[in-house]
């Protein structure tokens, strides 16, 4: 009797989960939460530089990654970042400002320079369903790769003339992925499935520790291209173009 009360607990249990389209949870890891925070290797007397640099936040692709976290995250803390590392160099800093058009004709007039990043970024996606596992579990399975690079601009604030451009390379990375999210069958997976990959907690835990380690070689490079020797050199050129502009203005 005991042997069949068993069977029937069991089949019961197995009935009442195959109700359901999403496979049983398994317990779940800490989410992993990526750190964008550079810290610039040295730091200078305040305006030491003798340039004062307005910054413009840092502009991104306008795509379905970069709304989420932590593509969202990377985002706004670069923006914090360029401001502190200027100041690190020894700059005057003005802003972050959202774009150069934000900006009164007192900010421009009072910069030697604008600092314009623009980060051109892809992320390719390449995770399909696939069932897993002895009971096939399906699960989004794939790579998920990222690569570009951030363009860094400095220009005239009046004229909005470039006068300097430095390219930081992000290389190619690729992240092996499989979705928290599950599904029995695959008739129960959507067809809209990529909307899951976004906010998947598995995928942004893999995706975190790629994610930093491209955030700090862009920042490392940063650092060096923005020395303010090269870019006194940049003042004065625009300072000669300024002067230029305020002649053929009279």
């Amino acid at each position: 009797m005991k042997k069949g009360r068993t069977f029937l607990v069991v089949a019961l249990g197995i009935a009442l989960v195959g109700c359901g389209g999403s496979a049983p949870k398994q317990p779940e890891k800490p989410a992993y939460s990526p750190t964008f925070d550079y810290t610039p290797p040295s730091t200078a007397a305040p305006n030491s530089a003798q340039v004062t640099v307005a910054v413009v936040s840092p502009q991104f692709p306008d795509g379905e990654w970069f709304r989420h976290y932590p593509f969202s995250q990377l985002r706004d803390n670069m923006g914090k970042d360029l401001v502190e590392l200027l100041n690190a160099r020894g700059y005057t800093v003005k802003g972050p400002f959202k774009s150069r058009d934000e900006m009164t004709y007192s900010d421009k007039e009072g910069s030697d320079l604008i600092l314009v990043p623009d980060m051109d970024m892809t992320v390719r996606n390449a995770v399909t369903p696939k069932g897993r596992g002895l009971l096939n579990i399906w699960h989004l399975v794939g790579t998920i790769e990222t690569q570009g690079q951030l363009n860094l601009s400095l220009i005239e604030p009046l004229s909005a003339e470039k006068m300097w451009t430095k390219n930081v390379a992000l290389p190619p990375k690729s992240v092996s992925v499989v979705s928290d999210k599950s599904w029995f069958k695959a008739n129960d997976v959507p067809s809209q499935y990529e909307n899951y990959v976004y906010d998947d907690k598995k995928i942004r835990n893999a995706l975190g520790p790629s994610l930093e380690d491209s955030y700090k070689e862009i920042m490392e490079a940063t650092w060096k291209h923005l020395d303010p020797k090269e870019l006194a050199s940049v003042k004065e050129e625009t300072k000669k173009l300024r002067d230029k502009i305020r002649f053929q203005a009279r």
